[in-house]
């Protein structure tokens, strides 16, 4: 309570200068204490791990060594005459067994460490040893070893044990290594043993391992946790078999802390997996705790440093802070209420006047909201879809203070686009727009509350409020069938069409921008729209396999390149057709591949030679401004149709003149065939429709007229041919199928008909 009570009549200066000082020195505590404790751990974990590392070279080593005189012992095994001897004892020679000996004083002198070898016969029940010679088995002096060999059932086996007295020598340790013999037969004859001498192999064991300031011990499990091995003396040995008999030892991931003579070591331990020996890895604790105290230090000394500086930074904020505020303070209490300053009131007193002064402040613009509501909500709801607003708790209580009650749990945003531009600058537009409004919020269902605003390009708003955690087909019906009710009310009224598109669902308020992002990215492409259309994010899913239409492409730049009107506008149905009334793809896809289409043919066009003025009527980007379906394709074929005026009114005059005369000589060479208007069109390389445009503004005629001319005036020469040919006959070598075809033709040309025109000739007799 003191310190609440001395808090409270703290002066502002002070309580900013201990909340900068409470906020620097806490984190830099808690900083301080997380990397002091997390460098502890780490350095455990180097600990563990090089612990680890040398109980597996340790491991290794000692496996090699074993390896090597377990190889040893199998090669002895394998001695000439060995299985022989082994099989038939007693037909042998003494000089067989010399030989034998000899053999394994051979092998064994090879290293240094092994002391002896020893060959036991089961049949004979005798011993052969390298050093001696034969004995009995029951006076063989170390007829123990053999006897325990005996009873193991394992075919290689190994012991660390005194090997007994002999003669005159001392007792001295050694370990044994046992081998059933002979390897390849069906029944045990006998066994082979070497002893390698403990003091040899562990000190060099000892030769092979690096330098460390840690200790590596290892434990017999066969006798009473026996320390067999110490890399750095006795001393410390002595405790660790202590400890082991106390405690035992287990393999664990973590390492013990143990005390040893009186000093703490982690302990760290490894089962041989060639032996029953256990390896210990003894680190001393002061190691750790030197390295502790000296990051412990740094750390202090860092943290010091850190807490100084954010005490002077602590003070300047504070004071920063404070002068701009006291003089506020003075200005507002010399402004409200003068007489404060000569009693020196304190700065809460003068606070929480102001505090009520803001109060009544509030509820005059309260007051003031309430009279003009609508446009207040309004502006909310546009705000929250372009994102301004997005602190979903702030969102919900401004909302509820324009009197909007969200009582679903899920939103989504429609967006409402009329066509009204039959009634742009009107004084109709108003009033329609508004009543246009009214009717969507009021004729959605029941369970789908609706709050709009007004969006720019004369477009709606509206955020939905419902119960559905998504838009599943039931009630996508359900919307779909109050959207056209809408759509189909408003057109019998104003004939004006709506589009509409619905964002995804979202579970708070904070994501309705999200799915107004998805409504207005959706009409991005109503030009791939219906008149009135009502369409959901993700309705239209994209095709196995969208293929590009090169086919179209190519027909579109043929005709345009042949002014084949027709051909032209077959390839804008097959497009219309294949991508944008079969609904069949994405929106977003379609209209890009439109738009790709349109610009390759242009440069398609480009590379031709056509003239880049007349392509400049195709402008590729009106397509996004394009309201529906129809709209684009009318947009696109007018299009078509002003670029090929445009390029046949910019067609050389040279070149129309070329086909003109080209045709005229394919007339004049195959009037006597049955050809027609499209035979002469290809034969030339234009369209039979263009051919007859130019071939007329040229000589006046259509070409049918004037190969029909042709025709009469070279059947005209045969007449006169001294009655040489019928009727008939001229007709087939003029290009008539028939000779009424031919006097039809003649009548209409020349008035009369071919016989009446034979009769005028003057008589050659």
């Amino acid at each position: 309570m003191k310190i609440k009570r001395k808090w409270v009549t703290m002066n502002i200066f002070n309580k900013i200068w201990m909340s900068y000082l409470i906020t620097i020195f806490i984190p830099t505590v808690l900083i301080s204490s997380f990397y002091f404790y997390n460098y502890s751990v780490e350095t455990k974990d180097e600990y563990k791990r090089a612990a680890s590392v040398e109980l597996l070279g340790l491991s290794s080593q000692v496996s090699a060594m074993f390896s090597n005189f377990n190889n040893l012992t199998l090669q002895l095994s394998l001695l000439s005459n060995l299985n022989e001897l082994l099989a038939n004892p007693y037909n042998a020679s003494m000089y067989d067994f010399n030989v034998l000996k000899n053999n394994l004083i051979d092998q064994i002198t090879a290293s240094r460490m092994v002391q002896s070898a020893y060959v036991y016969f089961k049949l004979s029940d005798k011993v052969l040893t390298s050093n001696e010679g034969f004995y009995p088995r029951g006076e063989f002096y170390d007829k123990e070893w053999i006897d325990q060999a005996g009873k193991d059932d394992g075919e290689l086996s190994y012991k660390v044990r005194k090997v007994l007295a002999r003669f005159d020598l001392p007792q001295n340790e050694v370990i044994s290594f046992k081998q059933k013999i002979p390897l390849t037969g069906k029944y045990e004859l006998g066994y082979m043993f070497i002893n390698v001498s403990k003091d040899q192999f562990f000190e060099a064991l000892q030769h092979m391992l690096p330098t460390s300031s840690s200790y590596l011990f290892i434990i017999d499990g066969d006798n009473q946790g026996e320390v067999l091995f110490s890399s750095r003396g006795a001393p410390l040995s002595q405790y660790v078999s202590r400890y082991i008999a106390d405690n035992g030892i287990k393999e664990k991931e973590e390492p013990l802390i143990a005390s040893l003579g009186g000093e703490k070591y982690f302990l760290s331990s490894k089962k041989s997996p060639m032996s029953s020996w256990t390896l210990v890895q003894a680190t001393p604790y002061r190691i750790y705790q030197e390295t502790m105290n000296q990051k412990f230090t740094a750390i202090g000394k860092m943290s010091l440093i850190v807490m100084l500086l954010g005490f002077l930074l602590s003070y300047l904020l504070a004071l920063m802070f404070y002068s701009p505020w006291k003089k506020i303070w003075k200005s507002y209490a010399s402004s409200l209420i003068p007489p404060m300053l000569s009693t020196k009131e304190d700065e809460y007193t003068l606070i929480r006047r102001g505090i009520d002064h803001l109060i009544n402040e509030n509820q005059k613009v309260k007051a003031t909201m309430e009279q003009h509501e609508s446009l207040i909500r309004h502006r909310l709801i546009y705000e929250i879809l372009s994102n301004n607003v997005t602190d979903a708790d702030f969102i919900s209580s401004q909302l509820q203070q324009v009197g909007i009650d969200l009582i679903y749990p899920n939103f989504g945003v429609c967006i409402v686009d009329p066509d009204l531009h039959d009634y742009v600058q009107t004084e109709e537009d108003t009033k329609i727009k508004l009543y246009m409004f009214g009717l969507i919020e009021n004729m959605f269902p029941k369970d789908c509350r609706v709050y709009g605003t007004i969006l720019e390009e004369g477009r709606f708003g509206f955020i939905l409020n419902f119960p559905w955690t998504s838009i599943e087909q039931e009630w996508k019906e359900v919307l779909i069938q109050a959207c056209k009710a809408i759509s189909d009310s408003l057109y019998v009224q104003f004939q004006i069409h709506l589009q509409f598109a619905f964002g995804e669902v979202c579970a708070s308020l904070d994501d309705l921008h999200e799915s107004y992002a998805q409504a207005r990215k959706a009409m991005r492409y109503k030009a791939l729209f219906n008149k009135s259309d009502v369409v959901f994010i993700g309705d239209t899913a994209p095709e196995p396999r969208f293929d590009y239409p090169l086919a179209i492409q190519k027909m579109l730049v043929h005709g345009i390149k042949t002014m084949d009107d027709k051909k032209t506008n077959e390839a804008v149905t097959a497009l219309f057709e294949q991508y944008v009334y079969n609904d069949k793809g994405v929106h977003e896809h379609t209209q890009e591949t439109i738009v790709i289409l349109l610009s390759t043919v242009i440069n398609e066009l480009l590379q031709e030679g056509c003239d880049p003025e007349s392509l400049r009527v195709i402008q590729v980007m009106r397509v996004h401004d394009c309201r529906n379906k129809q709209q684009l394709e009318q947009l696109i074929r007018q299009w078509l149709k002003e670029l090929m005026e445009r390029l046949e009114q910019k067609q050389d005059k040279k070149n129309d003149n070329l086909y003109i005369r080209k045709a005229i000589t394919y007339m004049e060479q195959r009037y006597g065939e049955p050809i027609s208007i499209s035979d002469i069109a290809d034969h030339v390389g234009l369209s039979s429709s263009y051919l007859s445009r130019i071939f007329k503004a040229e000589t006046q005629h259509s070409p049918l007229d004037y190969l029909t001319k042709h025709r009469i005036t070279r059947s005209k020469e045969l007449l006169m041919n001294d009655k040489k040919y019928s009727l008939q006959e001229i007709s087939g070598m003029i290009g008539y199928a028939d000779v009424h075809s031919f006097i039809r033709f003649f009548k209409k040309y020349e008035a009369m008909t071919p016989g009446e025109f034979r009769k005028s000739l003057p008589d050659k007799r």
